[in-house]
C-alpha cells in the first residue's frame, strides 16, 4: 500500500503513468544519473511518458523503462487472455503500443514475456492466441460510437 495507499494494480505500470513509476523507479537506484535522465525526472510526472520514449534510442534507463513497461505488459495481457480466453486474439489498443510499436516488437521481448506462463495450459494458451497492435488510436471512439448507438436505439424501442 505504501506509495499508493492502496494496493496497486497492474495500471501501476502497464500504463502512461506506470512508464513514469518505472522510470521513477529505476532512476532512484541509478548511483550517477545523467543530465538527459535527471531532466526526464525533473519534469512533470504527466510529461514523463513522452521523454521517455522520445529518450528510448539515446538514453540506457528509457530503454531499460520500455523493457520492463512492456514485459509486464505482456503478462498482463497473457494472464487477461487466460482469464477470457478470447477467441479472436489480443487487441493491445491505446496509444502506447501504437505510438512505440517497436517497444513491442523489437526483440520479441512482448512475444517472450507473453508466452512464458506459470503452468503449461497458460503457455499453451498463449501460443494459440494471436496478438494485434491496433494502429488507430480513435478505435475507442469508434466503441463508445457503436455502444451509444445501440443504446440509442434499444432506448428508443422500448418508449
Amino acid at each position: 500500500a505504501g506509495r499508493f495507499g492502496f494496493a496497486a494494480g497492474s495500471e501501476a505500470a502497464v500504463s502512461g503513468m506506470g512508464i513514469a513509476n518505472i522510470f521513477e523507479f529505476l532512476f532512484s537506484r541509478e548511483a550517477s544519473p545523467g543530465a538527459a535522465t535527471r531532466a526526464i525526472m525533473d519534469a512533470p510526472d504527466t510529461e514523463r511518458p513522452a521523454m521517455v520514449a522520445a529518450g528510448y534510442d539515446r538514453e540506457d534507463l528509457c530503454r531499460r523503462t520500455a523493457d520492463i513497461f512492456v514485459r509486464l505488459y505482456a503478462r498482463t495481457a497473457a494472464d487477461l487472455a487466460l482469464a477470457f480466453l478470447p477467441s479472436g486474439g489480443i487487441f493491445l489498443a491505446g496509444g502506447i503500443a501504437a505510438k512505440n510499436e517497436r517497444w513491442f516488437t523489437d526483440g520479441d521481448r512482448f512475444m517472450d514475456s507473453f508466452l512464458k506462463g506459470y503452468r503449461q495450459h497458460a503457455r499453451d494458451l498463449s501460443r494459440r492466441t494471436p496478438v494485434y497492435i491496433v494502429r488507430d488510436y480513435a478505435i475507442s471512439v469508434y466503441g463508445a460510437a457503436h455502444a451509444g448507438s445501440t443504446m440509442a436505439r434499444g432506448t428508443e424501442s422500448t418508449r
